[in-house]
């Protein structure tokens, strides 16, 4: 029944926030003023109020721990809708209040990662509590803020929660029923928005809904761990394309010598898009920019379901670690070609 709800829920609430785009209502954004340049029509960015029908898992959770992160989730998810309510909240304050909710959680509940079955992370991260609340703490805030870095295409983020939160819900079964049970819920609140974001793409999941997503998904992976679901490298493997999104642009704007924190367009699949958008054939046949947006999405999810596969497959023979490394070169690889690619198209204009 609780299943049920959620659904329903979600649906009138997607529901609302449809009919009062098309009404003109509510928060209402012009192609012209997105900070994505990837979106040609009028787009809400409130989507991520579909969260809103998971308040009712308070009334069911009996740990008193999951019962605290889902409220600290809530806590992140209203950082990010201020953010889609008033757009022009600065970086560095959302920055300042994301360090300090997740501190604040962390430190009270003292929700650190206590299980690693490599001993040199376990000596490094556990030798003291300030090192495993900073190691937490610190994972928190990249999983939060790589959500909200692979929320750029119709759904993308959506798509790869559902993946994320499919397999936590798989390896939890038999080791904590709240797990899988808190997993099995958000999919289906995730549901009726992935279908209308990838569809026609004019409500999106925005700050508040990736917020939520990156918090819920950063704090079931430390369960994951601390259950012995997953070791800290699967956790790592099945979460990688959000956290390598973030580290990897960091990385690169910092070489680049860019501000760290100003957005720019090279992300995977902006190049991705990009390239998808300049070919010949498409372009003849006028193809419209909802569908390559979603084309493009559609093309990384189907990769990253095949890479879930294979991790999957070699789980038994390759020690996940080495996978993860198998990981980053696929992912530099792909970033590499289209990028140069990109290089190309900009130097032909």
């Amino acid at each position: 029944m609780t299943y049920l709800f959620i659904l329903i829920i979600s649906t009138f609430i997607l529901f609302f926030i449809r009919l009062s785009l098309k009404k003109g209502r509510l928060i209402v954004e012009k192609p012209s003023s997105l900070k994505r340049k990837i979106h040609n029509q009028d787009v809400s960015r409130l989507g991520g109020l579909v969260f809103i029908s998971l308040i009712l898992l308070l009334f069911k959770i009996e740990n008193i721990l999951t019962y605290n992160f889902l409220l600290f989730c809530y806590v992140i998810f209203l950082i990010g809708i201020f953010e889609d309510l008033i757009t022009n909240i600065s970086k560095y304050i959302r920055l300042i209040l994301l360090i300090f909710a997740i501190l604040y959680f962390t430190i009270t509940n003292s929700f650190i990662i206590n299980s690693f079955e490599n001993d040199v992370l376990s000596y490094l991260v556990s030798s003291t509590l300030i090192v495993s609340l900073a190691f937490t703490s610190l994972g928190l805030l990249i999983c939060i803020n790589g959500f909200n870095f692979i929320d750029g295409l119709n759904g993308l983020l959506l798509g790869n929660a559902v993946l994320i939160l499919s397999f936590f819900a798989y390896y939890s079964a038999g080791i904590s029923y709240e797990t899988t049970f808190l997993c099995i819920c958000a999919i289906i609140a995730i549901i009726p928005l992935f279908v209308i974001n990838i569809v026609e793409g004019k409500v999106l999941t925005g700050d508040g809904g990736a917020y939520f997503l990156g918090s819920l998904i950063g704090c079931l992976s430390v369960q994951m761990a601390n259950s012995g679901a997953l070791n800290e490298f699967e956790v790592a493997a099945i979460i990688f394309y959000p956290t390598m999104e973030i580290i990897f642009t960091g990385i690169r704007r910092l070489l680049r010598r860019k501000n760290p924190f100003k957005p720019d367009s090279m992300h995977l699949h902006t190049l991705l898009f990009l390239y998808i958008s300049e070919n010949k054939f498409l372009r003849n046949k006028k193809i419209n920019t909802n569908y390559i947006n979603s084309l493009s999405s559609s093309i990384i999810l189907f990769f990253l379901i095949l890479l879930f596969i294979i991790r999957d497959l070699v789980s038994s023979i390759i020690h996940p670690f080495v996978f993860i490394l198998f990981l980053v070169l696929i992912y530099c690889i792909a970033y590499a070609i289209l990028s140069l690619k990109h290089n190309k198209i900009e130097m032909k204009k």
